[in-house]
């Protein structure tokens, strides 16, 4: 019988540039190539032939992340190696998925705010768990957009350092 060997990470990694990006077909199925200057850093190439930059991270705590990056064409391999290091650097300096997110966008999604808002102002003792597990249903049942209720759920827990807007949530 032949052994199969299969290849380490770093040996299925190549130094990417524009004119091998150009150069990859597409397949019956997505398949990606990842960088070896920028470690994380991933060109995923889809059936319908359309390219797209990817960097995969691992925070502190462990959780993995994937960020999108753009599309090729519109982002080159010089621009999505210098985005993909200034996340590896947030990531690496302790800020969570969501807070780089906010930053690259300047703005939070309703989502977001809603998640943020919920995180701080329900807490112990002020309410107890079965209120705050009621505050938390009747928002992704109520307020939120349908397609937002999951992201809500799944979302990473927000750190003290988001921004929120000035207005007074004491009425709730």
């Amino acid at each position: 019988m032949t052994e199969v060997k299969k290849k380490k990470l770093a040996d299925r990694r190549t130094l990417l540039s524009n004119r091998l990006i150009e150069s990859l077909k597409p397949k019956n199925v997505r398949y990606s190539i990842g960088d070896s200057e920028v470690i994380g850093l991933r060109i995923f190439v889809f059936e319908g032939g359309q390219k797209t930059f990817y960097y995969s991270y691992t925070t502190k705590d462990k959780k993995k992340g994937l960020e999108k990056l753009g599309l090729f064409g519109s982002v080159n391999v010089k621009e999505a190696r210098n985005t993909a290091k200034k996340i590896a650097t947030e990531v690496m300096n302790g800020r969570s998925p969501i807070e780089i997110r906010i930053s690259k966008s300047g703005e939070l999604t309703v989502a977001e705010l809603v998640k943020a808002f919920l995180d701080r102002a329900l807490k112990a003792p002020r309410y107890k768990p079965s209120t705050q597990k009621k505050w938390r249903t009747n928002v992704a049942s109520w307020i939120l957009p349908l397609e937002t209720i999951f992201v809500i759920l799944l979302m990473p827990e927000v750190s003290g350092s988001i921004p929120l807007p000035t207005t007074n949530f004491n009425h709730f």
